[in-house]
């Protein structure tokens, strides 16, 4: 498991940071870096509304994955022809605005309250809860392996890794449901 969600990390960041850039007109070129749980861009003019619906949506998604188990900062700093000549510094200042944005998690979330306080359909009584997580309900499992479809998707997310030699992209429709698996996520 340790290792699938190691792996689901880096594919987590890979598909934000391809998000992101696919839906400003931007390309993989525009990536400075991705990788070990974090991903940089250097992008032309975006507005802001734009950035924060984006940051919005790839947050509620993962909430729904995982509710509060992962958070994914994301943050972003305009820089000026000038501020080029001082990048270390204005690289230095968006790592504070990514700490703080750290520490208000979740806050993008625009039904936030919404997502914690509606109920999703289960009621959870004693012995039918995920042993690995705790949250989510499970039918029909024996006494010992209770595992939910989110925790299972970890393991089998590692397993396919081990036998694959590559990754095959395929783009499909946005599901606009709580997600079940890490491969429903992606």
């Amino acid at each position: 498991m340790l290792k699938g969600k190691s792996i689901f990390l880096d594919l987590l960041t890979r598909y934000s940071a391809k998000y992101i850039l696919e839906n400003t007109g931007f390309s993989q070129v525009n990536a400075i870096y991705i990788g070990g749980g974090n991903f940089e861009l250097l992008l032309s003019y975006i507005p802001e509304d734009i950035l924060k619906k984006l940051r919005s949506f790839i947050i509620e998604n993962l909430w729904k994955l995982l509710e509060e188990d992962l958070y994914l900062g994301i943050e972003w700093s305009y820089l000026s022809i000038n501020d080029l000549f001082n990048f270390i510094e204005k690289k230095r200042e968006l790592k504070d605005k990514l700490e703080i944005r750290k520490k208000s998690r979740f806050k993008e979330i625009e039904n936030f309250y919404d997502l914690i306080i509606s109920p999703k359909n289960e009621d959870i009584k004693e012995r039918e809860h995920c042993t690995v997580c705790g949250k989510r309900k499970i039918e029909d499992a024996s006494p010992q392996e209770r595992w939910c479809s989110t925790c299972k998707s970890f393991i089998e997310l590692a397993n396919k890794a081990i036998e694959s030699e590559y990754l095959i992209e395929e783009k499909i429709e946005i599901n606009k449901n709580y997600p079940e698996s890490v491969f429903v996520f992606f």
